[in-house]
């Protein structure tokens, strides 16, 4: 018998968590989110020397019960940039606008297609001509007039 009642109550903490809205607000509401983050705000990223152009794959999702219909797009956010360094006391530089290339315009999203990929290209030789790549970041954010964005997880930064 107790093992029945302590079975009992795990299964009903475990419907209860699964159904809270505090799962970081992508459920039971549609919200569009960036995939990866972990909760991280910077993440590194390497190119090799024999690459002249990289690629960021930035990956984000449309989650919820109920799918949306909207466009999402990818921009390079210097608000992102300046909040950071505001919170944390840091003086990261906007990555200039010559050594990256974001894709323009907006990608479409439907229930049926719920996740998106942007290809964002580097210019490897353009970088190692910069001093210090340490000091450089390229923020970037999701943003779409019609779908609602996870605040939470709607930006990042790629050093």
């Amino acid at each position: 018998m107790k093992y029945r009642f302590t079975s009992l109550i795990s299964g009903l903490l475990a419907v209860v968590t699964a159904c809270s809205p505090a799962v970081d607000g992508n459920l039971p509401d549609s919200q569009f989110y960036l995939l990866g983050i972990d909760g991280k705000e910077i993440i590194n990223k390497t190119f090799y020397d024999s690459q002249t152009v990289g690629e960021l794959n930035v990956n984000a999702y449309l989650g919820g019960y109920e799918g949306t219909t909207g466009e999402v797009s990818l921009i390079a956010d210097d608000e992102v940039l300046l909040k950071y360094n505001e919170t944390h006391g840091s003086s990261y530089m906007f990555l200039p606008d010559e050594y990256y290339e974001i894709p323009e315009g907006s990608v479409k999203v439907t229930p049926d297609s719920r996740s998106v990929s942007f290809v964002c290209k580097v210019d490897c030789d353009g970088l190692r001509a910069l001093e210090d790549l340490d000091e450089y970041l390229l923020p970037l954010s999701i943003v779409s007039d019609d779908l609602p964005i996870n605040p939470a997880k709607k930006s990042i930064c790629y050093r």
